[in-house]
């Protein structure tokens, strides 16, 4: 019997190992369940209480209807639309400004790392190299220097650039796709050829449904990288309340809500409603996530 096997029938160190994963699983959790905790407790509860309030005496939901019932005063200021609160308009303004540019970027990510994996041209590698070399640089670097730069474009206070250069594709991505058209027959691809068919139409009819699973785990990760960007926004959307994300929504709230010390409840009840789309895409993605992670890991 090996080592590895020894060590892995051993009672002891099942049971330390297993309770780990439970002290660190609770741990992650914790965030969580504070927030949903506070958001559901009576704020005549939290009021008296001098810190967090694991249970609740009675389950209290009007955190949530007042968000979208503008019975807090504090949403007035947040107001757009007739009717409609700057939640609403924050979750509005984050999926037009993100879902589209994330689909584009990674179409054009998807040829490219087609092309640099299974094309021949001329200064492939040179510009491989080069593309691989901005991933080394920390793109806090940058801030300064893109900030001029669209000043100077009479880009400040738009959207533009939280879009237009997110629409050319991702170092990140290009690498990540070409690993996993790497371990695409090439024989597959040119038996295609022999019959005929073109460069495009191998691409759209054999790699890119082999690659299916890569492309939807990084469309989940670039939608989580837009849903989650403060920076961004906050540098170019200063002062243009209406086109704030969700991001600049939650913090201006909790901001407020701090300030005119706001009952809990209202706080924990806005984190709570943010929280949804990443869990929804988690349960309903995990699955192709996975798969397109770990097929990209290995090539061949």
């Amino acid at each position: 019997m090996s080592k590895n096997n020894q060590i892995k029938q051993n009672p002891l160190v099942n049971i330390g190992l297993y309770s780990a994963l439970i002290f660190f699983l609770l741990f992650t959790m914790l965030p969580f369940y504070v927030v949903i905790a506070t958001a559901i407790t009576a704020a005549s509860e939290t009021g008296i209480a001098a810190g967090f309030i694991a249970l609740p005496s009675e389950i209290d939901l009007r955190g949530f209807t007042e968000i979208f019932t503008f019975q807090n005063n504090l949403l007035e200021e947040f107001m757009i639309f007739e009717n409609v609160s700057k939640l609403l308009s924050g979750f509005y303004n984050m999926f037009w400004q993100v879902v589209p540019k994330s689909i584009i970027s990674l179409f054009i990510s998807g040829l490219a790392g087609y092309s640099y994996c299974k094309l021949k041209f001329k200064l492939k590698k040179p510009m491989f190299d080069f593309m691989l070399a901005t991933m080394m640089i920390p793109m806090g670097t940058m801030t300064f220097v893109s900030f001029s730069f669209f000043v100077k474009l009479g880009w400040y206070k738009t959207v533009l650039p939280l879009i237009i250069p997110s629409l050319f594709g991702g170092s990140g991505t290009i690498f990540f796709l070409r690993q996993f058209f790497e371990g695409v027959p090439t024989e597959i691809l040119e038996a295609a050829r022999v019959d005929g068919l073109g460069e495009i139409g191998i691409y759209f009819k054999i790699a890119m449904p082999l690659a299916m699973p890569a492309f939807i785990s990084q469309f989940i990760l670039g939608f989580i990288g837009g849903y989650n960007s403060y920076t961004g926004p906050m540098l170019y959307l200063e002062g243009m309340d209406a086109l704030y994300p969700l991001q600049l929504v939650l913090t201006k709230s909790l901001v407020a809500s701090y300030s005119t010390k706001t009952n809990p409840q209202f706080q924990a009840s806005y984190v709570a409603i943010a929280l949804l789309p990443i869990l929804i895409i988690y349960l309903f993605g995990q699955k192709f996530f996975i798969s397109g992670i770990t097929s990209g890991a290995v090539k061949g």
